[in-house]
Formats: structure tokens, sequence, C-alpha cells
């Protein structure tokens, strides 16, 4: 669905998300959740391009 741009940042943060900021599962999915919205709107405007 979504390019490898937004599944490479998605794949970052998600560690960081859990290790760092100790969010709750709930919580991570709701932010990667954010990541795939702005991804494609970032897409579809333009401005992010995959690699």
């Amino acid at each position: 669905m979504f390019g490898p741009c937004g599944t490479r940042i998605k794949k970052d943060i998600r560690p960081w998300l859990q290790l760092e900021r100790s969010l709750s599962d709930n919580s991570i999915e709701a932010y990667l959740r954010d990541v795939d919205k702005l991804t494609q709107y970032l897409q579809s405007a333009g401005t992010l391009k995959a690699p």
C-alpha cells in the first residue's frame, strides 16, 4: 500500500516507541497509523519521493 519510504519509517520508529517511549501496543499502532497518513499525504502532494 505504501512505498518503501513509509515502510522504512515505520520499521525504524517502532523500536524507538517501544523501548525509549515505553508506549503500549495500542499507542504504537496509533502512531504508526499517523505515519501512514502523513506518508500518504506527502506522496500525494509530491513532496515525498520513494528512494
